[in-house]
């Protein structure tokens, strides 16, 4: 169970930049991906699961931005 919260701890280092919040709900999310890899071996659900996370935040910060008037380049 080490190698999986090294793993979350290093994949969330990542996400510094976001802030110290965001971090640590990617640290989570990251524990969770691990977790289910270890248990299952299968690689191929935690990227897809990965890719929609990251396509929803993108629509979500899109469309909150544009309801708030917030344009960006």
């Amino acid at each position: 169970h080490v190698v999986v919260f090294l793993s979350a701890l290093i994949q969330a280092g990542y996400h510094l930049y976001q802030g110290w919040f965001r971090c640590l709900i990617v640290f989570f999310l990251f524990l969770f991906f691990s977790s289910y890899y270890q248990k299952n071996k299968r690689l191929t659900p935690v990227i897809l699961a990965h890719f929609y996370v990251d396509a929803f935040s993108l629509i979500m910060v899109k469309a909150f931005s544009s309801f708030a008037g917030i344009q960006k380049g």
